[in-house]
């Protein structure tokens, strides 16, 4: 635009008078001798919107009065549409990192960090939040990590560690799986990008883990009952090692059965536990809880189906204890035990839960015509567990059912 066409104009012949009333006072400022800079979108009748930096400075005189002011602009609106740009798919990326599952972060050249999802720094949560902000150096966030005393690494070597990490990090061979507390474990994927940073991939692997070990142990415990001829010897080491895979203060080995007046009656068999956790078996202020046929739902829907189901007492909804008259005994110091949520030992009154009856050895014709009762709606079976069972077999399949049962010793 023509110097021409400026001189002598208004701001608000210039800019219209919208954009008038935005600049106007950055001006009065500058008359009252301030200097200062302003940048933003303004409107031009002929040029359309624009951003630009305004730079005001005050024109003083000799004697010290101010005559009027200079102003200096600068045109950003291509740099500033670039860097809107640049904004939205920096969004758009982040939208799409943080629908992954796994843990996510984006680290530059200088192993500082870029960008994390929720799951990353959720995976992470020991670590001091500042240690997760965008700039945080790879060397910081991992000493805070082993610091925290949430890995399998000393806290007094956090930095020897670290140490050897970032070298790793500098050529990323093969995933490794690490170690964390309460018996989990985390998968570790690093790439390298093309320009020189990383990607950190964090993946929960405790339950493959888990799956794992217990395999190989009820493998080996197998091998050892062929191998010796005896059982509790190999059963007791299993639980003994089960404990310490699974991360928990307890692993106990229940025996269920049904007494002849239709009673659930459950029994210890084996018991370990880890240090400082005092032992059930034998303890009678643990036994004889009754359960209602309400507590428990969801977990005896899932034993139903054939699944094994584990979880943290601490974890466990109140209302289940009060339901069963455990609150007391579970809200102790020992309630962070890893348990299977199965009755406690001993007799109940009329509302225990009746959950698996014994089957095995037991007579035939018994059991044949006791199964087609429950089937037919004969007689009221103990739980609705035992009619979704029977309802998929025909009367060819009972039999079997009933012939089998009875030979089982």
């Amino acid at each position: 635009m023509p110097a021409e066409e400026l001189i002598g104009k208004t701001i608000s012949d210039i800019f219209g008078e919208e954009s008038y009333k935005r600049l106007n006072p950055f001006g009065d400022r500058a008359l009252a001798g301030e200097s200062l800079e302003w940048e933003g979108w303004v409107h031009h009748p002929r040029l359309g919107d624009r951003y630009a930096m305004r730079v005001y400075r005050p024109y003083i005189r000799p004697g010290g009065t101010i005559d009027g002011y200079f102003v200096i602009v600068r045109d950003l609106t291509d740099e500033r549409l670039r860097q809107e740009a640049l904004d939205r798919e920096r969004l758009r990326l982040l939208d799409a990192v943080e629908s992954f599952s796994e843990g996510f972060a984006l680290w530059d050249v200088e192993d500082r960090l870029v960008m994390c999802n929720s799951r990353y720094r959720e995976m992470y949560a020991a670590v001091d939040p500042e240690k997760l902000r965008p700039g945080t150096s790879y060397w910081d966030h991992g000493v805070a990590l082993v610091r925290s005393g949430t890995t399998h690494v000393r806290p007094e070597d956090a930095e020897d560690y670290v140490r050897k990490r970032v070298l790793w990090r500098q050529n990323p061979a093969a995933p490794y799986d690490s170690p964390r507390q309460h018996g989990r474990w985390v998968r570790n994927i690093d790439r390298r990008t093309a320009e020189g940073g990383t990607v950190s991939i964090r993946i929960d692997v405790t339950d493959i883990k888990r799956r794992e070990a217990i395999l190989s142990l009820v493998n080996a415990a197998a091998s050892q009952v062929l191998i010796n001829g005896g059982w509790r010897p190999p059963v007791e080491d299993l639980l003994s090692r089960l404990g310490l895979v699974m991360g928990v203060s307890r692993v106990l080995l229940m025996q269920n059965s049904i007494s002849l007046t239709g009673e659930y009656l459950e029994d210890d068999l084996f018991e370990w536990d880890a240090p400082g956790i005092r032992r059930r078996m034998g303890d009678e202020t643990l036994k004889g809880f009754p359960i209602k046929d309400d507590a428990f739902q969801e977990v005896r829907a899932r034993r139903s189906r054939g699944e094994v189901t584990h979880g943290r007492v601490s974890e466990t909804p109140q209302s289940s204890f009060r339901r069963v008259g455990l609150a007391d005994s579970c809200n102790s110091p020992r309630s962070d035990i890893h348990c299977s949520y199965a009755q406690q030992k001993g007799r109940s009154a009329s509302s225990m839960t009746r959950t698996v009856p014994r089957l095995a050895d037991q007579r035939e014709d018994y059991l044949l015509k006791t199964l087609r009762d429950y089937k037919s709606g004969a007689r009221r079976a103990w739980e609705p567990i035992m009619l979704e069972v029977l309802q998929p077999l025909d009367d060819a399949q009972l039999v079997e059912f009933a012939y089998y049962f009875a030979r089982l010793r």
